[in-house]
């Protein structure tokens, strides 16, 4: 067991009190088994999902509920969310990336236009006003779209960066195979 609980796996707590192991072998085993597949649960996308659902839930909640939050601390909250989450939404796939240095698959135009979508979004709040108390309010959509500008860019500079070296491989390995073939060629002669 790979986790906070792993000493309790082991008759202990977590604060390392020992408490000696189970008397009975089968509880002590259906105790690491239980102990393990909550580590792994914990672990799980599903975990995930319901933390993102649940933090989408309470901005609703906190969103409509009648006098908890007025319309200007509402649409605040809307608006850090909105940057929490479009941020947030970026980073498993810079992570894959990063981990697997493949970018098979992936899009870089749908990179290229939520970037200028992004410009464009910064440019209108821009337009609409310069005035600082204006510019204060929309601090959340402006951080958000400078946020994942910033992302777009890393994930457009991996692609390139693997791509290529992708396709160097591909190259390589397309020589390695012509030679192959014209070095038994030779051979047969």
């Amino acid at each position: 067991c790979c986790c906070c609980c792993c000493c309790c796996c082991d008759g202990g707590d977590m604060f390392g009190v020992d408490y000696g192991k189970p008397q009975d072998n089968s509880e002590f085993r259906t105790t690491r088994g239980l102990c393990i597949g909550l580590c792994k649960f914990l672990r799980s996308e599903s975990v995930e999902a319901t933390f993102i659902v649940g933090s989408f839930v309470l901005v609703l909640f906190l969103t409509f509920a009648p006098g908890i939050l007025s319309t200007y601390q509402a649409s605040a909250v809307n608006g850090w969310a909105m940057t929490i989450y479009y941020t947030i939404s970026r980073v498993p796939q810079i992570i894959k990336i990063i981990k697997t240095q493949t970018v098979g698959g992936l899009s870089p135009i749908m990179f290229v236009m939520t970037t200028l979508g992004n410009l464009t979004y910064i440019a209108q709040i821009l337009f609409v006003s310069l005035d600082p108390e204006f510019l204060l309010d929309k601090i959340p959509w402006i951080a958000q779209a400078l946020l994942c500008i910033f992302q777009d860019m890393l994930v457009l500079t991996l692609y390139a960066v693997f791509n290529s070296s992708a396709a160097k491989k591909k190259r390589s390995n397309l020589s390695k195979a012509v030679s192959n073939i014209s070095f038994v060629q030779d051979d047969y002669t």
